[in-house]
Parts: C-alpha cells; structure tokens; sequence
C-alpha cells in the first residue's frame, strides 16, 4: 500500500499551523473507507469494509501513464445513510508498479482548474506524477479522474462532502480539494472536509502552498502523519528541494523497532491498517493521544506501540532515516534503462568457495553470465547437488529497496545445510542469500542500491 523507492535521508520539517488540530469523530470513519477503498482494488469481494452509517454508490478510476500505462480503481464514493446530501470520497495508495513509477515522477507540471479560466494566480506548481493520474486519460479510461469527480457532484446533491486518502491517494485528495475550492461549480458542497493520512508533499513552495492556503476549505486540511513514517517527508529534500507540505498536521508516532528502519519497519510505520488503529483510538481522547501496544496489520505475529508524539520523537526519527543511503532513484527510473553489462568472469568455477566479479548489472539487463554462459551451474555448485541455474535483477517496488536479485537453483540435501550467496553492489552494499530449499526455483533477496560487481558462493 506504500510508496515505492521513497528514498530520503531527512525528513524535512513541513509547514503547518503551529496548533495542533482537532482531529473530528468522522476521521475514523474516513480511515475506514480509505481501508475499503484499497480492498475495492485488491479484494473487491470485501464489500463489509464499507464504514458503517455509509453505502457505497460510485468508483473512481484513473489513468496511470507509467509502466506502459494501466486504467486503475482508486477510489470511492460513499453517501451516508442517515443523510442523502452527505457523501465521502475515499481514495486509496500506491499498489502496481505502476503506481509506483507515478511516485517517482517528481518533475512537476502546472495544476489547472477543472472551471476553465479559475486557475489560482500564481499558477501551482504540481508533482507530475500525481497530476497524470488525476487529470490523464487512456485505455479503459475515457474521461479522467478530475471529470469524473465533478461530474459525481454535478449529478448529484451534494451538501456535505468528506475527502480523503492514504499515500498517494492523500495527495491526489489534496489536488482534488483544491480543484474544487478554485473552480466553484454551481450546487458546491457547503460544507467540505478534507483529512488525508501520510500524504506525500505535492507541490512547490510559492504556488502549491499559496493557493492551497487560500480558500478556506483546504486551509483546514488534517493531514494525520506518523512522524516515524517516511512517506510525507517525500519527494525527497535532496532530491527535490521546492515541494512543501500544507495543512495542518496531526502527528501520531507508532513503529515495532526504533532505530534504523528496514523495509518490513517502513511498511509498518505507514500501512493504513496501523494509521486507522492509532486514530481510532486516539479520537476519544483529550487530549487525542494514545500509547498502547496493537497487533500489527500487515505482519502476523508483530506487535506495535502507539506512543505520544513530540519534537524529541521527530528529531529521532530524522537521525534514524539519516542513515538511509541516497539513491535517486526517480532520476534512474525516469531516465530510462542503465546502461550496463551481465558478463561476470571467475577463476574459481566449480570450487565450493569462489566468486565472480564484472557488471555493472542492472535491472532489465540479461541474466548474469560467468566465463561466456548464463547456465550457471557448471560454476556455482556444490556438495548435496546444489547449484544455481541463474541470476537475474528485476525492479523491485519497495520503500528502501529498489532491487531484486533472482536466483534460480536449489540448496544442498541434508537437515541445517544451505548455500551463502552474497551480492556486492558498485556502492560497496552487500546483500547475502541462503539457499535452503531442496527444490529448484527462484530465490530473491532485495538490495538498495544498483550495479550489481560481484556474486560470490560459499558451499562449506
């Protein structure tokens, strides 16, 4: 449900209203509905997930360009029950790769008004990527997200309106609450309510922030932010150092493991299943904190802990995210495929103990070859009839990592044994692969950094 590749080594302190919100009892049930927004997409046979008080009555699908393009579900219109003018917009986050390309195309383009002519002066400044699905048409999707929205209001009345989204469902949110503020159409909402749950920044310091602070309606925007989560702090500053935060930010803090985090910590810190748990629980309260421990929502066995948010918290996580390794990979995934080479050579074929060094070897190339031959298992083999077939790199959609080496093979026969495989990339960074399994497949293992030089075996 995450951003991919979302790099940073800093969270970059975002501007907001110095008060902390009050977060109003209807963020609950807009968590739930981006929860279900998700499920809609992935499982759509979910359909309990629907808040209760609320149906569903309309989807939202979007185009997205990257990846060769791809007509997705993104979100939901819910009406309440009790109340035929009130009605919820719930989108959801990054799931396909897709939407992961989308992430990473921080080069920005100019947001324009659905209302022709009631674009805000100066013009914002918006993350392209986001912008593409928002206002992007093509194959399955004939009228872009943007139409479909007014056109849902237009259709319908309107009076009350909640909109909101986790990830890049919160920025697309963003978008869409300004579009609406800006162009006015007749029958408006007069009432909108916008809270979005680990947005990414989307646009830039003196047009983005600027418009969006000028209606009063997107003023008010709750933004609910983990300060151990890195996604808001994204783009990344070093990167792209224009994009600014808006709103008003309502801060939790919960995590498994403090210090720094590894993929499975970062998913933690941002799953919207976590999100909902923190602030289902917190709304109550006065004031609106909760500690506590709760059963994590992605991995089975894991417990979290919910703890009271503060400057010494935020400070801690931007010195654990520091140790992070810069990797744009926005600018490599944008700029097309490395170029690069997947002959490796080696003086030790054969032998239980050796390694092979060339490359640099990137994801897309051909399967990594040793002494001429992609069949690799004349060379890497050993003992108990394990050996590897093939070594290949395949993007990978992760928040830290943004590689995936695939090894084809099987480890040795007997209880305990394995074969150690370990990957050095240009970098220096080291991943290591323990092939266990008897039977003959592929077996991965998730590096950060690309320009894979070395593979060696150890059999022993």
């Amino acid at each position: 449900m995450l951003s991919t590749d979302l790099h940073s080594t800093q969270l970059a302190p975002s501007p907001r209203s110095q008060a902390t919100p009050t977060l109003p009892a209807i963020a609950i049930a807009m968590g739930q509905a981006t929860v279900a927004a998700y499920a809609a997409f992935e499982a759509p046979s979910k359909g309990s997930l629907i808040p209760a008080g609320y149906q569903q009555v309309g989807t939202v699908t979007g185009w997205v360009a990257q990846d060769g393009g791809a007509a997705e579900l993104f979100g939901l219109w819910l009406q309440s029950t009790s109340s035929s003018t009130e009605y919820m917009l719930a989108l959801r986050g990054t799931v396909t790769s897709a939407d992961q390309a989308a992430d990473l195309d921080y080069a920005t383009t100019s947001f324009a008004a659905y209302a022709s002519g009631n674009t805000p002066n100066p013009v914002p400044q918006v993350h392209a990527g986001f912008w593409g699905i928002y206002s992007g048409t093509g194959t399955g999707v004939s009228t872009s997200m943007q139409a479909q929205l007014f056109a849902f209001l237009a259709a319908n009345t309107v009076t009350s309106l909640s909109i909101t989204g986790h990830s890049m469902g919160g920025a697309i949110a963003e978008l869409f609450a300004l579009d609406l503020a800006a162009s006015a159409p007749s029958g408006a909402p007069s009432s909108v309510t916008t809270i979005t749950f680990a947005a990414p920044k989307v646009g830039l310091t003196g047009s983005w922030d600027t418009a969006y602070a000028s209606f009063p309606a997107t003023a008010s925007t709750i933004r609910v932010v983990n300060q151990d989560d890195i996604v808001p702090s994204q783009p990344p500053s070093w990167l792209a150092p224009n994009y600014v935060q808006v709103g008003q930010e309502f801060d939790v803090l919960f995590y498994y493991q403090q210090g720094t985090p590894d993929e499975q910590e970062l998913i933690i810190r941002h799953e919207m299943d976590n999100y909902l748990v923190v602030v289902s629980n917190a709304q109550p309260l006065t004031p609106q904190r909760w500690t506590g421990t709760f059963a994590d929502g992605v991995y089975a066995g894991i417990t979290d802990t919910s703890a009271t948010p503060s400057s010494a918290a935020a400070a801690r996580a931007r010195d654990d995210l520091a140790r992070l390794p810069r990797v744009p990979h926005a600018v490599r995934r944008s700029s097309g495929t490395l170029a690069g080479s997947a002959s490796f050579s080696s003086s030790n074929c054969g032998s239980q103990i050796g390694a092979a060094s060339g490359g640099p070897m990137y994801p897309g190339t051909a399967l990594a070859s040793i002494n001429g031959s992609t069949n690799l298992s004349q060379c890497i083999k050993g003992a108990g009839g394990s050996y590897v077939n093939s070594i290949s790199i395949e993007p990978y959609g992760g928040v830290v990592y943004s590689n995936k080496i695939v090894v084809n093979g099987r480890g040795p026969s007997g209880f305990g044994q394995r074969v150690k495989l370990t990957f050095t990339m240009q970098g220096g960074e080291q991943v290591t692969l323990d092939l266990a399994s008897t039977s003959v497949g592929d077996h991965t293992v998730k590096a950060r950094t690309e320009g894979l030089v070395q593979i060696a075996w150890d059999f022993t």
